[in-house]
């Protein structure tokens, strides 16, 4: 099996998650996607301001999808 990471940026405060980044790259197992999910989490919150964060209490969450398609 082959998996897509899909990580999505909520608020806390108001229970919406407004932002999804796609990863195009296809994990070969679910392993390298997880760790990869954490990885591009820390990444893109690291990213973000520190009063926006605060502010509507973001934190990421991500997922694997099972794909049979491999994306290039």
């Amino acid at each position: 099996m082959k998996f897509m990471l899909v990580v999505t940026f909520c608020s806390f405060l108001t229970g919406e998650c407004p932002v999804q980044f796609y990863d195009d790259t296809i994990y070969e197992d679910w392993s390298s996607c997880m760790k990869e999910g954490i990885n591009k989490s820390q990444g893109l919150i690291d990213g973000m301001e520190k009063d926006v964060i605060n502010k509507l209490q973001v934190a990421p969450k991500f997922m694997c999808y099972e794909t049979k398609v491999d994306l290039v």
